[in-house]
């Protein structure tokens, strides 16, 4: 299995530490290990577990997340990147089909050229 780093290179600012736990925690999730991932989490707080988490991509992110029981997961999301907060925000809704609060959504400026132009 590939890993794919997170292209915002984030990494470069990260402190070995903060790698290292980026390590196992990407290491738990590709072997689909949601105990070791709340060992992790546990030990190392939710705002330092998600800095680290938040180094892989957002895909990755959203897996992992995933593996985590609702109230750990929930208390991770106030820590992650905002960008990385609304994809995981606009992909859950998508899957539920619900639409997003308002305040999640950003600006897009004009709907032409969005997917929102109606012509007739």
């Amino acid at each position: 299995m590939s890993f794919v780093w997170n292209p915002a290179l984030r990494s470069a600012q990260a402190p070995s530490a903060t790698t290292a736990l980026a390590q196992h925690i990407r290491s738990a999730i590709a072997q689909r290990q949601p105990g070791r991932l709340q060992e992790l989490l546990q030990q190392h707080g939710p705002q330092r577990f998600a800095q680290a988490l938040a180094l892989w991509s957002s895909r990755v992110v959203m897996d992992g997340l995933s593996l985590l029981p609702p109230q750990p997961r929930h208390s991770l999301l106030p820590h992650l990147p905002r960008d990385q907060r609304l994809q995981i925000e606009h992909r859950a809704a998508s899957l539920v089909g619900r639409p997003l609060p308002c305040h999640t959504v950003p600006s897009l400026g004009t709907p032409q050229g969005h997917g929102f132009h109606t012509s007739r």
